[in-house]
């Protein structure tokens, strides 16, 4: 019994070891995260141009920022970017958005972050309930923040970032909009327009003409047969 019993204390020592050392290793590579996380904010933020204070990445760091990962400021991934992180202002990021947003992406380079993007852009393609919480999380960060609408013509460049390629009747909803000179987008019409899109063949032809649309669909729907737009599959 004594040495079975010594044998035990053993093993459970060694266990003990091995686990105090796996512990060390994760909290050795969680603060390797944390600072290149750090280093990358550093080379960005704080540009004397932008004249922001300190800890914030802005305009003129994140054009720097768009130029090392290769992205047009209308890429649609920069949004992505900005939903990933959290971000409140455009063109913006304060320190914890970057620090707390790209340790959980266990993002450290340029690299990293360029990988990422593309992942989540080919995600977006697929997955409908992530592209409506980027969608959702847009119309929040698209519009200044004390206002309750979104101006027609910012939402016309996101519904181009966001859908370009995805849905056929995009650009027959924005020459609607632009013939009906519509001044501002409610956000009940903005989360509406991408059920539509998803819902609503570009033929109309399972259009439901006792479903409950906001009036500003009905309308489009009447827009298209009365010009009797031709809209090709999507």
């Amino acid at each position: 019994m004594g040495a079975r019993h010594r044998k035990r204390r053993a093993e459970k020592s060694k266990n003990a070891q091995q686990s105090t050392t796996d512990e060390s290793n994760v909290m050795d590579d969680a603060k390797t995260v944390t600072v290149a996380v750090h280093q990358l904010f550093e080379r960005y933020a704080n540009k004397p141009a932008d004249n922001l204070g300190p800890d914030r990445i802005g305009p003129h760091g994140v054009f720097a920022l768009l130029e090392d990962l290769g992205l047009a400021p209308t890429d649609r991934k920069v949004l992505i970017l900005a939903w990933l992180l959290k971000a409140k202002i455009q063109c913006e990021f304060t320190a914890d958005e970057w620090n707390y947003g790209l340790v959980a992406l266990r993002v450290v380079s340029i690299d990293d972050l360029r990988m990422v993007l593309e992942k989540e852009e080919r995600i977006l393609e697929k997955d409908t309930s992530k592209l409506k919480a980027l969608y959702r999380f847009t119309y929040t960060f698209g519009k200044p923040e004390h206002h309750r609408k979104m101006d027609c013509e910012t939402a016309i460049v996101y519904w181009k970032i966001l859908f370009e390629d995805r849905y056929a009747l995009l650009d027959v909803w924005i020459s609607f909009l632009r013939v009906q000179q519509i001044d501002a987008i409610k956000s009940d019409i903005w989360n509406l327009v991408l059920e539509f899109f998803e819902q609503v063949d570009a033929n109309l032809s399972n259009y439901d003409d006792e479903a409950a649309w906001p009036v500003l669909l009905t309308d489009f729907v009447e827009h298209i047969r009365k010009e009797k737009c031709t809209v090709g599959t999507a």
